[in-house]
């Protein structure tokens, strides 16, 4: 629910789609808003000092067929959502991306690293409840980190985040703790001049704690939640394009899957007919090509040491064999371009 935002620094997650549609609406009086939030996602602008690591809380209201929806897109943290009234259509990447028909009372749970949309295309009637919380995490290897105000023993937090980051599933049940907090929630929210910070934690951590209840109680063991080592393989290529800059080795790669290098090279073989190296090479190329699309003036070593690639000469050598010219002639040819239709 936000503007291409980006995350903390080397945590750069999906660029998140814009809520203008969702602030529009309810600017011309087509739909109830009311959040609070951080950054860009829109709402009652947080304090510094208040709830830290909370990016965005709180609930629309449609009381009639909408012209907007959320297309796909990723948040910066675990987004929680429940639909009081309503029906919507949500999309979301578990094994694939797949369509949930939401009813009264359904529960979404997404991670960092979720892809999902919101309405096909557009949102219906609804009454939908949210929080989305910053847990340090933008892809699915690195260890969450709750907010210090979050106050659930350590052992439940660990629990919840395995629950949370290995399921397969992303749509389930709710049960009337969390339907409580979150009501008690938004009507805080909505009194958007003298908002209780205190008594908004509390209602979070309930919202957790009976998040945590709900998996409990779905009698999911945590082996059920492992992925399958081909879908973890799947979801970490898809993840590498936006992180293809970073030194990775096969070694690493194959470490943030939990496999060994001989296997993680048989899984990414199997999904895109490549070799690792090959393939991340191909990412840092297509993300080479698009600066230097965008930006002629760039310098071919920096744009080399940007994109990943340990020498300038490599990158060249690479660039040519893909592109059919040399990183120069590309940057030569762009310019004359731009020149031509100025």
């Amino acid at each position: 629910m936000n503007n291409n935002a980006k995350s903390k620094e080397g945590k750069k997650t999906k660029e998140c789609i814009s809520c203008a549609p969702l602030k529009d609406a309810a600017d011309r009086n087509l739909a109830e808003f009311n959040a609070i939030a951080r950054g860009t996602y829109p709402g009652t602008k947080l304090p510094d000092n208040k709830l830290e690591g909370l990016i965005s809380a709180g609930y629309w209201n449609c009381t009639s067929e909408q012209q907007w929806g959320l297309p796909k897109h990723c948040n910066e943290g675990i987004e929680i959502t429940w639909l009081e009234n309503g029906n919507l259509d949500f999309f979301c990447t578990t094994k694939n991306f797949e369509k949930f028909d939401l009813t009264q009372n359904s529960l979404t749970v997404t991670c960092p690293w979720q892809e999902h949309s919101i309405g096909n295309p557009s949102v219906e009637k609804s009454k939908l409840h949210w929080i989305i919380l910053d847990i340090s995490a933008r892809i699915q290897s690195e260890k969450w980190k709750w907010p210090n105000w979050i106050i659930l023993d350590e052992k439940d937090l660990k629990e919840l985040a395995e629950f949370a980051r290995h399921s397969s599933k992303c749509v389930f049940p709710v049960n009337k703790n969390l339907t409580d907090a979150f009501t008690e929630l938004s009507t805080s929210i909505k009194k958007s001049e003298s908002i209780n910070f205190s008594l908004c934690a509390v209602l979070i951590n309930r919202i957790l704690l009976s998040l945590l209840e709900i998996y409990r109680s779905e009698n999911i063991k945590p082996s059920d939640t492992s992925p399958t080592n081909e879908f973890s393989v799947k979801l970490f290529l898809e993840q590498l394009k936006d992180i293809c800059h970073k030194p990775w080795t096969i070694e690493q790669m194959a470490k943030d899957c939990g496999l060994k290098p001989t296997r993680f090279a048989y899984y990414c073989k199997r999904i895109t007919n490549s070799t690792p190296i090959d393939y991340l090479n191909e990412l840092r190329l297509t993300r080479a090509h698009n600066i230097l699309s965008e930006n002629p003036k760039t310098s071919i070593t920096d744009l080399s040491l940007d994109c990943g690639f340990s020498s300038s000469q490599y990158f060249s050598t690479l660039f040519k064999a893909k592109y059919g010219m040399s990183p120069r002639d590309f940057k030569h040819n762009s310019k004359v371009v731009d020149i031509l239709f100025d």
